[in-house]
């Protein structure tokens, strides 16, 4: 019952995680319309202001004016597209932020800490917890040993690879440790004791 708690508690929190993706490409993709627009079709202007100490006033924008504030919107909407990113771009990145910041601490909690755990603890965990499973390889490369995950995928005749799934981890997470196992991963996912950033590799 308590992992079910814990579970659509992660579930909810990644459904408001992707709504604000949404969101915030939506905008991103208006801006630039609207970019592209004031690009295509510029068009000189005259924009009202009023001003609290000289009344009224009139700002005029040029043809060239409006085009480079459309350059400006189709900047500005890039960014909030690559800040947000396209949910299908982003889900590889979220479900191997999970499984390093969140399913490592379950398996821990679960099972206790170890160097390395079974697939089928792993995927259950994933499962019950609300993970996403189509990158469920990238846990097992993390939290499994070479030859269970060697024996588990080569029948499958699968292109990834161990080494390969654990290069992507180590890029975005381990400052370069190649040399690590799940206990790694769980010191490292925990609460930190006191403020300030640790290092990786203070806790192979």
């Amino acid at each position: 019952m308590a992992a079910k708690r814990h579970g659509n508690r992660w579930g909810w929190l990644r459904r408001i995680k992707r709504t604000n993706e949404i969101k915030g490409v939506i905008l991103g993709v208006l801006l630039i319309i609207a970019g592209v627009l004031f690009v295509a079709f510029p068009k000189a202007a005259a924009i009202p202001h009023q001003d609290s100490e000289d009344g009224n006033f009139i700002s005029r924008i040029s043809k060239q004016d409006c085009q480079t504030y459309g350059i400006v919107e189709i900047i500005l909407g890039a960014g909030f597209i690559w800040a947000f990113r396209w949910p299908g771009w982003g889900a590889r990145r979220s479900a191997i932020d999970d499984y390093f910041w969140n399913l490592s601490r379950e398996l821990a909690r679960h099972f206790g800490e170890r160097r390395y755990y079974d697939i089928d603890h792993v995927s259950q965990t994933a499962r019950d917890f609300d993970c996403d499973m189509a990158y469920i390889a990238y846990a097992h490369a993390m939290f499994c040993s070479r030859e269970d995950f060697d024996a588990y995928y080569r029948p499958l005749r699968v292109r990834c690879t161990y080494d390969g799934l654990r290069a992507v981890v180590i890029r975005r997470y381990l400052d370069g440790v190649y040399w690590f196992n799940a206990a790694s991963i769980v010191r490292h996912a925990a609460p930190p004791l006191f403020n300030g950033e640790h290092c990786f590799s203070d806790n192979v």
